[in-house]
């Protein structure tokens, strides 16, 4: 349209392959991206450990082009399961084993909301891998669960010289 091309939503977890926005105006990214989400609310199972909530794998095709470094996003409506204590964390990781609660820290967003709340945070740079392992990962106050719901994860390349 007029206005450049209409978004696309990923809903459940098959990643969706997005084109080059701004060649045609739109406010995607301006180089190829992937993005994955989740619409169902999603818990940690206990108050005090950081546990995988979804993890996700990009294959190594899925970001084309010449850029060696990506970034990558992650937004949520994220809240405390219950009243107690201050906030709850939630990261966006890159790497490490399945099913675990570890690889490299790329974001970090917190809440102390007990209503579902945005929790969006960016990566810096980072070198992608082949295949990427993403992961979401969720960590309770100590007094309360973590509650995260509508996750959308975004990998682009990154801008500068190793991208568009």
């Amino acid at each position: 349209g007029a206005a450049g091309p209409a978004p696309i939503v990923a809903v459940g977890c098959e990643p969706v392959f997005e084109g080059a926005g701004g060649e045609s105006g739109g406010v995607a990214p301006s180089g190829p991206y992937i993005s994955f989400g989740d619409e169902s609310v999603k818990s940690t199972s206990g108050i005090f450990d950081e546990e995988v909530i979804e993890e996700f794998v990009a294959p190594p095709t899925s970001v084309t082009g010449a850029a060696s470094k990506v970034v990558a996003w992650f937004s949520g409506l994220g809240r405390k399961g219950s009243p107690e204590g201050g906030e709850v964390t939630f990261r966006l990781r890159v790497g490490g084993t399945p099913r675990t609660a570890d690889g490299q820290i790329l974001a970090t967003a917190k809440t102390s909301s007990l209503e579902p709340s945005p929790c969006v945070a960016r990566s810096g740079p980072f070198e992608r891998s082949a295949p990427t392992l993403i992961k979401v990962t969720a960590a309770g106050n100590g007094e309360a669960a973590a509650v995260l719901g509508g996750l959308v994860v975004s990998i682009e390349p990154a801008p500068g010289p190793s991208g568009p």
